[in-house]
Order: C-alpha cells, then structure tokens, then sequence
C-alpha cells in the first residue's frame, strides 16, 4: 500500500511540475499556435533542478533568453537556459540557501520625531 501511495504522489509531483511550467510558458509568450515546449525529463542535482525540453518548430534559444527574467520571476529561482546537442532546451534552477540570519537593526529614539530629525545621533 505504501509503495502505491509513493507512486501516486510521484505522479502528482510530476503533473504539477508540468502543469507549472505550462503556465508559465503560456503566460510568457513562449508558445506557437498551440504547442508549448514539452518538458521531457526532470533531474535533481546538487546544485538545483535540471528540467529537459522539446521545443516546438518556430522558437529559438534566443527567445527564451529575452523572457529570462520572467522565467526567473515565476519559479523565484534564477535559471540558465543551454540548448543540447540534440536541439533540446535544457533549464538549470539554482536554489539559493542563505546561511546567515540577518536582525533587525535596533534605531534608537529620542523622544520626539522632530527633535530626533534636526540633531545628529551621538551615541
């Protein structure tokens, strides 16, 4: 039972990861008529997520270069776009981990704004 439920949610996983980058292609402009590249194949590696394309007669690696940004904008990972020796789009996301904890910055107060505003702080 437990080997079907892993199987299902993998299936779900991967119809929603399709399902994602079929909006954003669509949303983006990255589409002929009514085919949209096709996402092949997903792969896990130590930097991020490689996704695997076929891209449909009538774009080029030059489009999805100008809508970068956008791509970036709609995954919030930053990504590299590299067509493959075989003429499939091959997109690299880089997670980014901050490792460091930032704090809010402690602002002293004086009292009144205005007085606060006309005098420098000296601590």
């Amino acid at each position: 039972m437990a080997a079907v439920s892993a199987v299902g949610g993998y299936i779900f996983d991967a119809y929603k990861t399709h399902k994602l980058w079929e909006t954003i292609f669509v949303s983006c402009g990255l589409n002929v008529k009514d085919k949209i590249p096709r996402l092949i194949k997903t792969e896990k590696n130590e930097i991020g997520r490689r996704y695997i394309f076929n891209i449909p007669i009538g774009l080029c690696m030059e489009d999805f270069e100008k809508r970068k940004s956008e791509i970036e904008t709609a995954i919030h990972e930053p990504l590299k776009c590299v067509l493959t020796n075989d003429y499939k789009l091959m997109v690299q996301t880089c997670n980014l981990e901050y490792k460091k904890e930032y704090k809010p910055l402690n602002i002293p107060y004086r009292g009144k704004s205005d007085n606060f505003r006309r005098e420098k702080y000296n601590p």
